[in-house]
């Protein structure tokens, strides 16, 4: 594992930290290139869990405002089967949560198989890593209902020994940007609008007295377009308890497919995409705005009640269980909070099948300004 930070202004001092095992290799030596790296030896004894990425600077000058937003900072974090490049600007950096760039996800593997006894009932195999284990889950243990757990062997009232092979698994690793973004593809250009939930119309989506207006970035690549930057001044004015609502409109998609590559032809929306979210969710998560944010709003919509918000919270909640079956963010539940780290093009694989294969024409719907 690799996370590096390069920028070219060697008169900005750049710090890189990492709360993962290993080592800073290259710090603090004036030449705009800082690096971490965590020996593939350690594949394994890592816990499960969210590890921290912080980038943040001191200046030897002061920083004009163009500085500030077109000086690039490149930073690349490498894990198994995952190399992704982000490029910033200070501006950026200055709208994060103390830095926090990024999160290293690790989680322990698992590979199910199913299995079939002598007597034909089914059930299911499940790996952990490459401890050996397994658990038969599904059928019956010794006849009397529930599951069982073993390195090999077998359990009363199966037909048969079962040894499970030797296997290596290990843990997948994955990372999640705390970029506050739009993302299809990358949106491009769009219009963004923050609105206290009760200047929010949602019967016909469209607020008024909006809290901050911007575009989002257009960059020359999915590395640097789509990003929302919000000001500090912004976030000092919301209120941790109330919802807001944050509107993307218009703009172009330049990767629709989310191979990663800037599309020739970019894709042009004339509709709205919406995320609704606490004050304290808005200041300190790198959110997304995306096709599940934009599905619970629109499942959820009817039940708003400014004196009452628990239905309308319960039923976007609802809204992306149905749709989402990934703890996006470890903490043992599904609910919105997981459709505000939701990305396209590594996370795909934690929509349900029927819903995935709905996404593309969802999103042309949503494209044309469509009520989904």
């Amino acid at each position: 594992m690799e996370v590096s930070l390069q920028w070219t202004d060697i008169d900005i001092d750049m710090d890189l930290r990492v709360n993962f095992t290993g080592f800073h290799d290259v710090q603090d030596i004036c030449e705009g290139f800082e690096h971490f790296y965590s020996p593939s030896s350690n594949d394994g004894y890592i816990p499960e869990g969210l590890y921290p990425v912080y980038v943040t600077y001191a200046a030897d000058k002061d920083i004009n405002a163009s500085l500030r937003e077109y000086q690039d900072i490149i930073v690349r974090i490498k894990v198994p089967g995952h190399d992704e490049t982000r490029v910033v600007s200070l501006k950026v950096l200055d709208s994060l949560n103390n830095g926090h760039i990024a999160d290293i996800k690790v989680e322990k593997q698992k590979v199910k198989v199913v299995l079939k006894d002598d007597f034909q009932r089914s059930s299911t195999v499940i790996y952990y890593g490459s401890n050996g284990g397994w658990a038969l889950s599904g059928g019956s243990s010794g006849g009397s209902g529930g599951g069982y757990y073993g390195g090999g062997g077998s359990s009363g009232g199966w037909g048969y020994t079962y040894t499970p092979a030797p296997i290596d698994q290990g843990y997948i690793y994955s990372i999640i940007w705390h970029l506050r973004e739009v993302v299809f593809g990358p949106l491009a250009g769009a219009d963004i609008s923050i609105y206290a939930i009760n200047d929010y119309n949602m019967t016909s989506g469209i607020g008024v007295n909006p809290i901050h207006t911007d575009k989002t970035s257009y960059g020359s690549s999915v590395n640097t377009a789509g990003i929302i930057t919000i000001p500090n001044e912004i976030f000092e004015a919301l209120d941790d308890e109330k919802l807001y609502v944050v509107e993307a409109k218009g703009g172009m998609d330049i990767d629709v497919n989310d191979d990663r590559v800037t599309d020739a032809v970019p894709t042009i929306n004339v509709g709205k995409a919406r995320v609704v979210m606490s004050g304290s969710a808005l200041k300190n998560i790198g959110f997304k705005i995306n096709i599940l944010t934009e599905m619970a709003y629109q499942i959820s919509k009817k039940y708003y009640n400014e004196n009452d918000l628990s239905k309308f919270i319960d039923k976007s909640d609802e809204a992306v269980k149905c749709l989402l079956k990934k703890d996006i963010n470890l903490d043992e539940q599904i609910n919105t909070a997981d459709a505000l780290y939701f990305t396209p093009y590594s996370d795909m694989d934690g929509l349900y099948g029927s819903f995935r294969n709905e996404f593309m024409p969802i999103i042309t719907d949503i494209y044309s300004g469509k009520d989904i």
